[in-house]
């Protein structure tokens, strides 16, 4: 007689291994998602017990005249100016003066005077030693600014790996007699500019050195102000470019930016570049120039 079951029991057996193992698969697999979450947390929690008691440790090493120390610990600095707070805008002028040259300035409040002013210091290239500070006092000198070293806290130090010769000291022309300068041609004439174009190219050379070794939109901006005056203008636009890039902020890199463009023959996208600008800022030079190039 036929039977009328559909497995045997060896088949039947089979299945029925297949469906414990699936089921003890799913259990394993259902413990491992509860378990693995939680065991990540508590290893977290361990790990950052474990750091909070090496810092604990660590601060506890540490004896109290080694912190004091720490805090206490002074740089030496260029003192250029010493003002009052009332004056404040007077001296931002001359700290820009001094970054174009080359030197790293910043404004330090001081103590609060018996007439109820305060004191405002203007230095400049604040470093960790003496020696450091000699490159720069070099300059000062150069630059006929009188200016001293002076010692304060580090807050303001940075580390100048080289410090570029920006200034260079340039003999005084000799004094020629009262006949010879009367008597001097045109080729003279033509010499002397000559000689000062010649001084006008190496002043912007030491300037593009010294902006590849202490980028700054001060610097970039001269730069692209001097070649656009000498009708370079596919320099002035790549210089003004990199001033933006380092502040976006500042109006000239703008401004120059879309003149650069204008003289170069590109007079829509100098337009375009203005109108941009002007969604963001309340230019006059802008509105003015876009009034000028209808």
């Amino acid at each position: 007689m036929e039977s009328s079951l559909p497995y045997n029991l060896e088949e039947l057996e089979k299945k029925c291994r297949r469906y414990y193992a699936r089921r003890m698969l799913f259990f394993i697999l259902a413990v491992l998602a509860v378990a693995l979450p939680l065991g990540w947390a508590f290893l977290q929690f361990q790990t950052l017990s474990v750091q909070k008691g090496a810092v604990k440790s660590a601060e506890s090493n540490v004896t109290a005249s080694e912190k004091k120390e720490h805090v206490a610990a002074n740089c030496f600095a260029l003192q250029m100016l010493y003002s009052k707070e009332k004056f404040r805008s007077n001296v931002e002028k001359e700290k820009a003066k001094l970054e174009e040259a080359g030197l790293d300035c910043y404004l330090k409040s001081g103590k609060t005077l018996e007439d109820g002013s305060k004191e405002l210091f203007l230095r400049c290239n604040a470093v960790a030693s003496k020696k450091e500070i000699e490159p720069f006092l070099e300059v000062a000198k150069l630059l006929n600014k009188n200016a001293y070293v002076i010692n304060e806290e580090c807050r303001f130090a940075k580390k100048y790996v080289i410090f570029p010769q920006v200034v260079q000291k340039r003999p005084k022309p000799k004094k020629e007699p009262k006949e010879q300068r009367k008597s001097s041609t045109s080729s003279d004439n033509r010499a002397t500019v000559k000689e000062a174009v010649t001084a006008k190219n190496a002043d912007l050379e030491e300037l593009q050195k010294l902006f590849a070794q202490r980028e700054s939109y001060n610097l970039a901006i001269k730069i692209a102000r001097e070649f656009f005056e000498r009708k370079n203008y596919k320099e002035a636009l790549q210089w003004a470019k990199r001033a933006n890039k380092l502040d976006r902020s500042k109006e000239e890199a703008w401004i120059l930016y879309a003149r650069s463009l204008y003289a170069l023959g590109k007079k829509e996208q100098a337009r375009r570049i203005l109108r941009l600008y002007l969604e963001y800022a309340n230019s006059k030079e802008a509105q003015k120039l876009l009034r000028e190039w209808r």
